[in-house]
């Protein structure tokens, strides 16, 4: 499944700040210098460089989005899409570190770095806390460095190889996927200093970084902006006709969450 069709090129489908973070990625492959934004050019002479290589070849530049959990997947998955019908000239590398990573990535077709056998026994998988030994992951990603590398910020494991990219040079940017501003607990607020930068969905989220002394800058998330077209197409009327709701009845819309939880949460719910 491509989520390519689902976005029309262009600022009012994706929204200034989305926009933002699509043509600044797309800026790689002109030898840009990362995501524009209000803020003061990156320095990080990292980003923009391609990884050296020999004498006559041709290497374009190249983005590793190293995910965790379904949300960030599925919030980076359009960004792959919209790069390449852009003709950025990026290569995009995916780095799952979870089983449900990969299999989120498999179905939709999306090539990934190798995985290790004993993948279901690291302590990382076990917990979001939890430590592990990422050299198999060092030796795949160092082998021929992006040229920039986004992970997200649920897990401490993304932490640990953000720390040990940019410690061997890479630009790094952390994803914070959420709509809910972190706590000075909160994983990603711990890990926030092991990349270059830090990129969130709202200024909302931006402002609750900030209350946790952490620099933000806001970039979007493609999935809130695919609810938000969806939700603008759509005519109540229409809706409550197709499912038998009469004009004078109340609905009561319940987000719980996504994932095997949902149906023990609205249970929950419903005997509250």
């Amino acid at each position: 499944m491509s989520y390519a069709g689902q976005f029309r090129i262009g600022p009012r489908a994706l929204g200034p700040n989305l926009l933002l973070l699509f043509l600044g990625l797309a800026s790689l492959g002109q030898g840009g210098c990362g995501p524009p934004s209000a803020d003061p050019p990156s320095t990080d002479p990292a980003v923009g460089s391609p990884p050296e290589t020999q004498p006559g070849a041709v290497v374009g530049p190249r983005v590793a989005f190293v995910v965790y959990d379904a949300g960030e997947t599925l919030a980076l998955l359009p960004v792959q899409d919209i790069l390449e019908a852009l003709g950025a000239g990026l290569e995009v590398t995916w780095v799952p570190l979870t089983p449900w990573a990969a299999r989120l990535l498999e179905e939709n077709s999306r090539p990934f770095l190798p995985l290790p056998e004993n993948l279901g026994e690291l302590p990382h998988v076990q917990s979001r806390e939890g430590v592990s030994d990422l050299g198999f992951w060092a030796e795949e990603l160092l082998g021929r460095p992006p040229t920039l590398a986004v992970l997200g910020m649920v897990s401490e494991a993304q932490g640990q190889i953000a720390a040990l990219l940019r410690n061997s040079g890479v630009s790094t940017r952390g994803f914070y996927d959420g709509f809910q501003p972190p706590e000075a607990s909160t994983i990603g607020t711990q890990i926030a200093d092991s990349f270059d930068e830090v990129w969130v969905s709202t200024g909302r989220v931006r402002d609750g970084f900030a209350h946790v002394g952490v620099d933000a800058h806001v970039v979007g998330q493609p999935t809130l902006e695919s609810w938000r077209r969806v939700a603008d197409s759509v005519d109540p009327s229409t809706v409550r006709q197709r499912q038998g709701i009469r004009p004078d009845q109340r609905v009561l819309l319940f987000a719980g969450q996504y994932g095997q939880g949902y149906a023990e949460v609205l249970g929950s719910f419903l005997k509250a």
